[in-house]
Order: structure tokens, then sequence, then C-alpha cells
């Protein structure tokens, strides 16, 4: 319905959330999903949890679903929903344990190839393909507030990425300069 760290101030009858449960199962028959990016092609499903539980006087249900992104690269550019249709609504919070796991990964993975970079050491390729495939993953998580940022970091990212490759060590020291500079912005903007 909204984000997970968000409460709702105003009572929801039961039939909203069946409606709202009806959209998000609309789409997922077509494969798109809705984030704080708009709506977004994906694949099958990777991971599916439920879980519910009685606390007191009230029943708790929780729905968990892990889909991977359609097309090689994966990046779909966000539709426009139909007039009378909900918006977009980021439905994953980058605050979350998942999304605090990708990212401590994508840390790890970088700071692994920014020491390549400075040593002069070519990158192995297996390395950067994951952290493009997890920075990808990770776009799931990005605010809306930031989300163009983030694909822009990925875009020098790549570049740094293929200037390693071929030994040309000051672009890539120039991309990866980019890349810092463009996370330091984005953090002081946003958080």
């Amino acid at each position: 319905m909204s984000d997970k760290n968000s409460k709702i101030k105003t009572p929801v009858k039961l039939a909203d959330i069946a409606r709202e449960l009806r959209r998000i199962a609309d789409d997922l028959e077509k494969q798109k999903f809705a984030t704080g990016a708009g709506l977004i092609e994906v694949t099958g499903p990777t991971f599916l949890k439920t879980r519910s539980e009685l606390k007191g006087d009230s029943a708790y249900f929780s729905l968990s679903i892990r889909m991977g992104l359609a097309g090689a690269a994966g990046e779909n550019p966000p539709e426009e929903r139909p007039a009378g249709t909900a918006p977009p609504r980021k439905e994953r919070s980058s605050g979350s344990g998942e999304a605090k796991k990708v990212k401590k990964e994508i840390n790890r993975l970088w700071k692994s190839l920014r020491r390549q970079i400075d040593t002069k050491e070519r990158p192995h390729p297996a390395d950067g393909k994951s952290l493009l495939r997890l920075w990808e993953e990770y776009t799931l998580f990005a605010e809306a507030a930031w989300s163009d940022q983030w694909r822009g970091c990925k875009g020098e990212i790549e570049r740094c990425l293929r200037s390693a490759a071929a030994g040309d060590w000051p672009e890539a020291e120039a991309a990866a300069g980019e890349v810092l500079r463009l996370t330091k912005d984005c953090h002081r903007q946003h958080k």
C-alpha cells in the first residue's frame, strides 16, 4: 500500500486493501511492478514469502516477493500509468535489511575496484559484472528523489570498468573520481 516505514493516518477499508492487492496482481501478471521509479518490467520471482500472525486484538499479514529486472541491462524506462489508476508507489525501503546487505556488498566491491585502480591492476571481469548486477538490484530500493542520480552513477562505474580493463588508468581514475563526486553530492542533497 505504501512505504513500510510510513504509518497509516486514517483507517483503511478492507475493500481498498483488496483493490490495491488486485492492482499489484494485475501488474505482476503483465510482468510489471510499480516502484518509486515508475512501472518497471520484471522477470519471474526468485523469492516469495508470506507471514501472518496474531498479536493481541490484531492480525498481521506480510507478503515479500523478490523479482529480477527484465532485459540484459535491467534498465527499462518507467511507463506512464493509465489515468484513474493509483500512482506508482515505493514498495521497498532503502533502509530495509535486504537493501543494507546489497549496499554493503556494493561498497565492498567498489572499494576493491578502487584499490585495483590505485595500483594499476586490471579488475577481474567477474567482479565488475557482480558490481553492476548488484547496482541494478539496488535500483529497486532507490528512492524516487535520487534514483536518477543512482542510474547516472552506474554509467560512470561502467566507464571506470571499461577504462581499467583497457589499461587507460587516467580515464579510469577520472571516472572513479566522478563516482565519488556524484555520491557525495547525492548524500549532501538527500541524506
